[in-house]
């Protein structure tokens, strides 16, 4: 695969295999299987589930981000197997203010306080459009949905409630969660869709990666 880290950012390691490491362990799409990856950053996962063969659709908010992952399409020839969208997933369509960090690309979010808790220092905002990923699997017209990839920078709650109708055609996902009743929260939107977790990683106090798959059981909230 050929990157191009882009000065003053940590490209470099978001290409690595350390940065996510619970992902490069549990990721594994073949060919034909439908990937979304929801926060693709510069594409480390979307271009290796293309190279395999799947279709993926790459959802990256952060304009200047989104124009990396674009070129890194291109580079590796992967523009037919990949569908960008510079858009952002929520519970509702709207617009919304995306905070970027100067240099932490990927940790640009669209809560206020993410930065403050993150000890980053946002330089700008972006205005970003805003839509539910149900939306976006019905305009594709997606069957199913074999892989979800989730990195939303403490997002994850409004996006899952944007995405009920398709969790019920999802095969597995692998989520970051962040601590407190975030996790509590996305760990409840999930048993209500039929999902267990199967396995979890993590490697701050800040956040941790799930593995979850679709049991097909789907279960109220306690």
């Amino acid at each position: 695969m050929r990157f191009e880290a882009r000065p003053r950012t940590e490209d470099l390691w978001y290409c690595s295999p350390w940065h996510k490491w619970s992902t490069f362990r549990w990721f594994h799409p073949k060919e034909g299987e439908v990937v979304i990856d929801v926060g693709a950053n510069i594409g480390t996962y979307s271009l290796s589930a293309a190279k395999a063969g799947a279709r993926v659709i790459a959802i990256e908010p952060n304009p200047a981000t989104f124009e990396s992952l674009v070129k890194h399409m291109r580079s590796n020839s992967l523009t037919r197997s990949v569908t960008p969208m510079r858009v952002a997933l929520g519970s509702l369509p709207g617009t919304g203010r995306l905070f970027l960090p100067e240099s932490s690309t990927g940790t640009a979010s669209l809560l206020p306080d993410w930065a403050h808790v993150n000890d980053i220092d946002p330089r700008s905002a972006a205005t970003v459009t805003i839509v539910p990923m149900d939306s976006i699997v019905l305009i594709s017209s997606l069957p199913r949905v074999d892989w979800m990839l989730i990195d939303v920078e403490g997002y994850e709650v409004e996006v899952l409630k944007g995405a009920i109708g398709t969790l019920q055609r999802t095969r597995r996902m692998i989520i970051e969660v962040g601590s407190g009743s975030n996790s509590e929260r996305c760990e409840s939107l999930l048993r209500e869709s039929g999902f267990q977790i199967m396995d979890k990683g993590s490697w701050s106090q800040l956040n941790e990666y799930w593995l979850a798959e679709n049991t097909g059981k789907s279960r109220p909230a306690a």
